[in-house]
């Protein structure tokens, strides 16, 4: 999905432009759509406006992996390269935090460095070549053992039943309520 990121850390403009929305406070993700800016937006409403489509699909998968950042996107890429059936849920967009950096400069094989986005896009790309599916805007509230199997629930009331379950939470930005931050 094409967009324009604009870093607030390094952009003054970006952030004047948040603040305004933001009574005076940097907020983020703030995300505009067709000229209207969301700030911090509820996940249903970004993906309603965003035409995301987070239908149900099959009841089971022999692999589910909670979390689409680049080891949840890799792990499906390998689980799906040995014919798995193998689900990512991903209760926002893949990626991660991996997909809002700049650059990233510490990965093996690319030593001029890759551009965050365009790192996230080719591990999708791959592990869909290979068959994963990937579920967008799903986020998952518990799993539960049934007999030999495990299902997934989501707080969208979606079970789905896997033989095998990879937690790859990843690592996200917190905030330490100082002024400046």
């Amino acid at each position: 999905m094409p967009y324009v990121f604009h870093d607030v850390d390094v952009s003054e403009e970006a952030r004047a432009r948040i603040a305004e929305v933001g009574g005076r406070r940097v907020r983020i993700p703030t995300v505009e759509i067709d000229g209207e800016l969301l700030v911090d937006p509820p996940l249903d409403q970004l993906l309603s406006r965003l035409g995301i489509d987070a239908a149900d699909r099959r009841p089971y998968y022999d692999a589910v992996i909670v979390v689409g950042g680049p080891t949840g996107l890799t792990a499906a890429m390998y689980t799906s390269r040995e014919s798995l059936d193998t689900l990512v849920l991903e209760r926002a967009g893949v990626g991660g935090q991996a997909a809002i950096t700049q650059i990233i400069e510490n990965f093996p094989g690319f030593d001029e460095g890759i551009g965050g986005a365009e790192f996230v896009a080719r591990l999708h790309r791959q592990a869909e070549k290979f068959g994963a599916e990937v579920m967008q805007g799903e986020e998952v509230a518990g799993v539960r053992r049934e007999g030999q199997f495990l299902v997934v629930a989501t707080v969208n009331r979606r079970e789905i039943v896997t033989r095998a379950v990879l937690v790859a939470t990843g690592s996200r930005y917190r905030e330490m309520g100082i002024p400046g931050e």
